[in-house]
């Protein structure tokens, strides 16, 4: 009788490994599947293919813009490990000593900054507008949601400085790029080299945007499962995890002077991201301005002259 119920023990158990063997390899298999579609969301070719619709949703004028601007390209060698370069172009007026950098948000590329640019340059600012990761020239892979995107806009702020060391330099972050320029501005002392920082419809939260993307996938498993999933896969994959691409935290470390725009009509970056980061903003001085029916990182098509006063506002 002994005997049977100690086989009975043994067949429970091992039983009970089959299940958390299969449990755990399920949930690995299913991390890794969220770690690839988060970090590959966008390609070269994509961002390269929509140049002109995007130039044309702002009625940007090229050959006026390159006639009106100096414009001067290069790449400067990425800090990361990867060692890949990062294209740039400079565009100058006349007149203007202090720079911009520029950071895009995603399906953007450098050249999908050039309307944005001419706010800037029109007050006096030259500007340094680059592709990240995996956008137009830029030929790093995977998408970190600025972890590692904040490597090489710290590198052009570098590559500005050393250039210029006299000049006051601001950074500008568009969506996406508003999450690389948080992360990149709190890493280490890269804020003793910014006079100002913009934020236009900001990215508050990898986990966030994450979420959404499954939601629409409409996987059927609970979502803190597949959060907790996707975010311990990308810890053991990439060496960070989803707190480490927490720009409300980030925002606390940030004092230059900041603006934030936002929009209630966002469906890509809901309006409460910009103020959840306005208000982790460390800054004494901080501006959050808020536009009613705009769509996402549209307030400077459809309130252009409130989008540069809000810019004067904030410029050193």
């Amino acid at each position: 009788m002994k005997k049977s119920h100690k086989k009975c023990w043994i067949i429970l158990v091992v039983i009970l490994l089959v299940i958390l063997l299969l449990f755990l390899g399920g949930s690995w298999f299913i991390g890794r599947q969220i770690v690839m579609a988060s970090t590959n969301l966008v390609t070269n070719e994509q961002t390269m293919a929509v140049i002109k619709e995007a130039w044309a949703l702002e009625n940007f004028d090229e050959a006026t813009f390159r006639q009106t601007y100096s414009i001067e390209t290069g790449a400067t060698k990425s800090s990361m490990e990867d060692e890949h370069s990062v294209p740039f172009d400079l565009i100058t007026a006349e007149g203007n000593e202090n720079w911009v950098v520029m950071a895009h948000g995603m399906m953007g590329s450098r050249w999908t900054n050039y309307p944005t640019a001419i706010f800037f340059l029109e007050n006096g600012y030259n500007v340094l507008t680059y592709d990240q990761r995996s956008s137009g020239e830029n030929m790093a892979k995977v998408s970190t949601f600025g972890v590692w995107e904040k490597f090489d806009l710290i590198d052009c702020i570098t590559y500005v400085k050393n250039r210029y060391p006299e000049a006051k330099l601001v950074v500008w972050g568009e969506s996406f790029g508003g999450a690389t320029a948080l992360l990149a501005l709190a890493h280490e002392d890269v804020q003793e080299n910014v006079d100002a920082l913009v934020l236009d419809c900001p990215v508050s939260s990898m986990a966030y945007m994450v979420q959404m993307s499954m939601e629409e996938m409409e996987i059927p498993l609970p979502m803190s499962y597949l959060l907790t999933c996707g975010d311990c896969a990308t810890r053991a994959e990439l060496g960070f995890g989803y707190d480490d691409a927490d720009c409300a935290k980030a925002a606390e470390q940030i004092t230059v002077p900041t603006l934030v725009f936002r929009t209630l009509a966002d469906e890509v970056t809901p309006s409460f991201m910009g103020q959840e980061i306005y208000d982790h903003l460390a800054s004494e001085q901080k501006i959050l301005y808020t536009a009613e029916d705009c769509e996402h990182v549209k307030i400077r098509v459809y309130e252009p002259e409130a989008y540069a006063a809000q810019l004067r506002e904030i410029l050193p």
